[in-house]
């Protein structure tokens, strides 16, 4: 009771501290509070993305003919074509249940256009150091795979005449398309899907919780910034004034 009444009376004669370090403070809780409601706001936009998401993975699949450049993320695309035995990649350090291997990321040739498809995951064998024996369809397959959404990096293109397969740390499907000539969309493989090995994992990350536990900090650090100014400030000008 005596903190509020103590507040009000700030307001009807110059603050505690002077006016500068009154709008030091009122500025900081702005800023706080403007921050919670943006972590608020980003938590809903994750729950809104991860309804949208688990909605695109449960719809029939596209056919190649429908694919559009725009608003394919999580679904799934079915498409006929042949496998590139030659001309494929290996994304290196991939778990899988706890055991260490690859995933393979293979060129596909369909009438319309060229694609990079992940036919999942394989086991090291002797060593990481080898490449994995990866067995190829040699006739036209009807796959169906996931569009999973990845960024395009501008790196340049340093060995344009590569010795394949190519050995890659993380999935820089920018380059993997300058090398292939292909579509910058990588397709995901399904369970059951003609050329698929362990297919690759569909989790996707969509927390909500961690932007709600920073709108929490952020409300914490506004009520922190109140009570210090009360406290150093405020309340002992006032017990200044009683003396």
């Amino acid at each position: 009771m005596s903190f509020g009444f103590e507040l009000l009376q700030t307001f009807m004669k110059t603050p505690p501290g002077g006016w500068p370090l009154a709008t030091q403070v009122g500025i900081a809780v702005l800023v706080t509070i403007a921050l919670c409601i943006w972590q608020v706001g980003r938590g809903f936009e994750k729950l809104a993305l991860k309804e949208d998401y688990e909605t695109r993975l449960n719809l029939p699949p596209i056919e190649e003919s429908a694919l559009t450049n725009s608003d394919i993320d999580y679904r799934k695309i079915q498409m006929r074509g042949q496998f590139d035995a030659q001309r494929y990649f290996i994304i290196e350090d991939r778990r899988h249940r706890g055991r260490s291997g690859f995933w393979v990321i293979q060129t596909f040739n369909t009438e319309r256009d060229r694609y990079l498809v992940n036919r999942g995951w394989v086991s090291v064998e002797a060593s990481v150091r080898v490449d994995p024996s990866v067995d190829t369809p040699d006739t036209p397959v009807s796959i169906i795979g996931i569009a999973w959404p990845n960024p395009v990096l501008r790196s340049s293109v340093v060995n344009l005449r590569p010795d394949w397969p190519i050995r890659l740390r993380d999935v820089d499907i920018g380059q993997m398309a300058r090398l292939t000539t292909a579509r910058a969309l990588e397709l995901r493989l399904v369970e059951g899907s003609p050329g698929v090995l362990q297919a690759a994992p569909l989790q996707a990350e969509f927390s909500a919780a961690i932007h709600w536990g920073y709108a929490a900090q952020w409300l914490l650090i506004g009520a922190l910034v109140i009570g210090g100014y009360w406290f150093f400030t405020i309340r002992k000008d006032n017990a200044r004034q009683k003396t």
